[in-house]
């Protein structure tokens, strides 16, 4: 065995160990934060629909529950005692649910609060935002005011509702560094009251199998695991797009990525579906230049390059570049959201 196996070997592995994506029957409270109310839905009713976590995903998933169980054992050797771990609260009229990492049944002295108990949520984070956060003049504000630490203080926020608590203390763990930041984040009702009003929203569409209009935000439907499935919102991607809806040419992109993702296996055959994938967008898109052509897993972006003539006459040919969207969700979430 030489070290690409070896690195194929682990990447099998962290491919393997993935669950398989399934429909939610209730609402995560590590979900209500966000953005989209479509997308809420879509978990409630087509949850088995959505792309599957890359093995580079997966691996940083494993790494969070580690970071967590370390994180225990800091707090024990400070004296920091917590109960009730991964406890699940009682169903509600809201239906959400979760299962929070710690509880401390009593208010510690040192936390300026009259009463318990307090939920402690454990996250890990990479040292360019814990660094952010770390320097920010309002850690509650910028931690709620986050592209996706918001989701954190949502959840933060409905078990601290549902457990009828004062509020949440994070640790946020640099995962460089082990280094944590504790972040109190006292009860907002009517932030709460928002999410709950937002439940409620969600219930009535899964009971009456309607959905909420689309979101139409390129950064975030980018990054969506329905995105160019069951969920193809109209919208400007920086020049003319196109969502690819047949399932034979999605086949066939997924496949080109399925290979990508393996590093060297397969070579011959990703070379021929990669050269196919091109000149299908080639053929879709014609000579258009920053347009977006999505399959299933893959976005492909074209740009128009001026080739020059000497023995033949100069022509624009056009570039043509192929991403897979799990492997880029696994670069600009996996760094994100660890546990």
């Amino acid at each position: 065995m030489n070290i690409q196996e070896l690195e194929d070997r682990f990447r099998e592995s962290k491919a393997n160990s993935r669950r398989p994506p399934t429909i939610h029957t209730s609402n995560r409270a590590s979900e209500m934060g966000h953005p989209c109310d479509r997308y809420l839905v879509l978990l409630r009713t087509k949850g088995d629909h959505r792309s599957p976590v890359s093995p580079q995903l997966q691996a940083i998933f494993d790494e969070g529950i580690r970071h967590e169980r370390s994180a225990v054992a800091d707090l024990e050797e400070i004296g920091v005692w917590l109960r009730g771990s991964q406890r699940d609260f009682p169903p509600n009229t809201y239906q959400i649910t979760g299962h929070v990492d710690g509880i401390l049944p009593l208010a510690p002295p040192w936390l300026g609060v009259d009463r318990g108990p307090i939920v402690v949520e454990i996250k890990g984070l990479n040292p360019h935002d814990w660094n952010r956060l770390e320097q920010s003049g309002d850690r509650v504000d910028s931690l709620r005011g986050h592209r996706w630490m918001r989701r954190w203080y949502a959840q933060g926020q409905v078990y601290s509702f549902l457990a009828d608590g004062p509020g949440t203390l994070f640790m946020l763990k640099n995962k460089a560094t082990g280094w944590p930041l504790f972040v109190w984040c006292p009860l907002d009702l009517d932030y709460v009251q928002g999410l709950l009003d937002r439940a409620e929203r969600i219930n009535r569409h899964v009971a009456d199998g309607g959905l909420p209009d689309y979101l139409k935000d390129p950064s975030e439907c980018r990054r969506c695991s329905f995105f160019g499935g069951v969920c193809t919102p109209p919208m400007e991607f920086g020049g003319d797009g196109y969502v690819e809806t047949a399932e034979d040419v999605i086949g066939t992109f997924d496949r080109w990525a399925e290979l990508k993702a393996k590093l060297g296996k397969d070579a011959v055959e990703l070379a021929v579906l990669e050269v196919k994938c091109k000149k299908y967008v080639r053929d879709v898109l014609g000579e258009q230049d920053g347009a977006h052509f999505f399959a299933g897993s893959v976005v492909a972006k074209t740009k128009l390059v001026q080739v020059k003539g000497y023995e033949v006459k100069p022509k624009t040919s056009v570039w043509v570049e192929l991403t897979s969207l799990r492997e880029a969700k696994g670069e600009a979430d996996g760094i994100e959201e660890t546990a």
